[in-house]
Parts: structure tokens; C-alpha cells; sequence
């Protein structure tokens, strides 16, 4: 999700039933009457899928603007595939600061060594002040 230019934009994959993909398509389209546009796009085909090592990206740190451009950035230029994201933002156990938390399924192509990943995307947590781990599976 981001707001590009005043508009906000986001993408959702949700996995629906293919007896409701045709009311729930008509469904979103109507929402361009309230002024909120929704493109639907499916992919039936589950052989599009990236392969590539599956690795587990966990992400905390205080809260501010930019952190998944950022991460997603270097991620999207190695030609890493994001499968699968969640963050939220929640209250610090002891400062009840703002605090980011993420989680996420990526697929890495063999060529990328995991440890230099580690490596570059660490140099950017500094910048963000977040933790970022990695581990296969």
C-alpha cells in the first residue's frame, strides 16, 4: 500500500472461491460509485509462480515513513519476489512508541547469496532504525 501523488494505491491477493469470484468482482466494481476504483486481476495458473529459494524476511523497529519502500526497493532490484506480506504498527513494551513489525515469505533466486543480502539489506536498517532477519524456509 502507498499514496502516490495525493491517491492512495494498494494491492491485495486474496484466494476466493471460484463460485464467488463473479459477485465479489461485481461487488468491488460497484465501489467506483463512492469514488474508490478497484482493478480485479486473476491467476488461475499456480505454475506462474516464482521459484527460487523461500526465505523468511522479519523486520522491528520504531515506526516512520518509508520503511517498506525502502526494503522493498533493495528487494525488487536484486530481483527478489515478495510471495507474501504482513506488517502492523504497535505500542513499545516500555515507551509505547510506535513500534513497525513485519513479516514476510520472499522468494530468492539461487544466484543471491543470502548472507550479502543480510549484508545490504542491514546497511539500509541502520538509516531506518530497524532490525532485519533472514532465514530459509
Amino acid at each position: 500500500m502507498s499514496r502516490l501523488a495525493g491517491k492512495f494505491a494498494g494491492i491485495l491477493i486474496a484466494n476466493v472461491d471460484s463460485r464467488m469470484l463473479q459477485t465479489l468482482t461485481r461487488s468491488l466494481n460497484e465501489l467506483e460509485s463512492s469514488g474508490l476504483r478497484v482493478i480485479v486481476e486473476t491467476d488461475q495458473d499456480e505454475s506462474t509462480a516464482q521459484s527460487g529459494q523461500q526465505v523468511t524476511l522479519e523486520m522491528i523497529g520504531h515506526d516512520k515513513p518509508g520503511i517498506v519502500h525502502e526494503i522493498s526497493r533493495i528487494l525488487v532490484s536484486q530481483g527478489i519476489g515478495i510471495n507474501q506480506f504482513e506488517s502492523r504498527v504497535m505500542s513499545g513494551p516500555m515507551s509505547a512508541e510506535p513500534l513497525f513489525k513485519a513479516h514476510a515469505k520472499l522468494c530468492v533466486p539461487a544466484t543471491i547469496d543470502l548472507e550479502q543480502l543480510q549484508t545490504t539489506l542491514e546497511s539500509i536498517a541502520v538509516s531506518l532504525m530497524v532490525d532485519i532477519s533472514l532465514k530459509e524456509g
